[in-house]
């Protein structure tokens, strides 16, 4: 009878490994990238709308457990301004500024907004009087130009309802937009013109789990094991019979 509970216990703690190890849960990171305008490198002047196209979470993979949506904006372009004040000097800032924004597919509200990032490049001037002459340069005038700014955001969601837009089969689309954010701040009266550009890149990543299968070294120890407690039971019948 001792025999029988030894050999059950060895099998019982061999079943009970083997099982951990099947099941062991491990998390996986699946990526994907699009960007507008394609290629990289192209801008386009706000307010532009347009839509990029990423691949939905295959569910044979596994169980999706979140998905992280990467933003990252860019604005390029040049900023001018002219102080025409004829009794006060100004100090002007240029805020050189586009909004992107990343929807689901649908409305353009807010609420159904995914990711936002503003880049923004901010110049102070201190301009004199109006020197008479509007060419934005002198001492009353200034001109910036080559300016460029890039800013991520990432947002991570874990709902049912994103979960299920975002599993499936195929390509799903999302609508990117850019709103031209440009601005002058200061006091007085001032000329101001912007050349603002801006594009965006999408990246999603999945986060899952799925089943790991065990490794040969896992494999190994249990037949290790499974030896020592034959061995041991080898022992103790040769014991008994003498």
């Amino acid at each position: 009878m001792k025999t029988n509970t030894v050999a059950h216990k060895l099998l019982g703690l061999v079943l009970v490994g083997g099982t951990l190890a099947a099941f062991s849960a491990r998390a996986d990171l699946l990526s994907f990238s699009a960007s507008y305008p394609a290629p990289l490198g192209e801008f386009q002047i706000p307010d532009w709308t347009s839509s990029v196209t990423l691949p939905r979470f295959d569910p044979s993979l596994g169980t999706l457990n979140s998905i992280t949506f990467r933003l990252s904006g860019t604005v390029q372009g040049s900023a001018q301004s002219e102080n025409t004040s004829p009794s006060a000097g100004n100090d002007i800032t240029l805020n050189l500024s586009a909004a992107l924004q990343l929807f689901r597919p649908g409305s353009l509200d807010l609420a159904n907004r995914l990711v936002v990032t503003t880049p923004t490049v901010a110049n102070t001037f201190s301009a004199s009087v109006y020197d008479g002459v509007t060419d934005f340069a002198g001492t009353s005038g200034v001109t910036y130009g080559g300016l460029s700014a890039t800013k991520v955001n990432k947002t991570v969601f874990s709902s049912d309802a994103d979960k299920a837009l975002f599993t499936g089969l195929g390509t799903i689309d999302l609508p990117l937009t850019a709103i031209g954010k440009s601005k002058a701040t200061g006091g007085g009266s001032a000329i101001s013109v912007f050349d603002t550009q801006a594009r965006g890149e999408v990246t999603v990543t999945y986060n899952y789990g799925t089943s790991a299968v065990p490794e040969p070294r896992v494999y190994g120890a249990f037949g290790v094991l499974v030896c020592a407690g034959l061995a041991a039971l080898r022992r103790r019948s040769t014991a008994k019979k003498a």
